[in-house]
C-alpha cells in the first residue's frame, strides 16, 4: 500500500513539475512572439517621423528611393545568410 501511494505522489509531482515547465515555456514563446509581431510591424511600416534611428529617418525623408536601395543591400548583406 505504501509503495503504490508512493509512486501516485511521485507521478503526481512528475507531471506537475511538466506541466509547469510546459506554461513557462509557453509564457517565454508568448513573449517572443509578441517581440516578432512588433518587429513585424515596424519593418513593413516605417514611420520616419517616429523614428528609432535619426540618421535613417533623415535618409528616407531626403532620398527615399535610395533608402530603400540602401536596406535592399543590407538585408541582403546581413539577413540572407550569404
Amino acid at each position: 500500500m505504501y509503495q503504490k501511494q508512493m509512486d501516485e505522489l511521485l507521478n503526481m509531482l512528475i507531471v506537475g513539475t511538466f506541466v509547469c515547465f510546459l506554461k513557462q515555456n509557453k509564457l517565454i514563446i508568448m513573449i517572443a512572439n509578441g517581440s516578432l509581431v512588433s518587429i513585424q510591424a515596424l519593418l513593413s511600416a516605417p514611420n520616419p517621423d517616429d523614428p528609432l534611428s535619426e540618421n535613417i529617418a533623415r535618409h528616407w525623408k531626403t532620398n527615399e528611393a535610395e533608402a530603400v536601395e540602401t536596406a535592399k543591400e543590407w538585408t541582403h548583406l546581413y539577413a540572407s545568410g550569404a
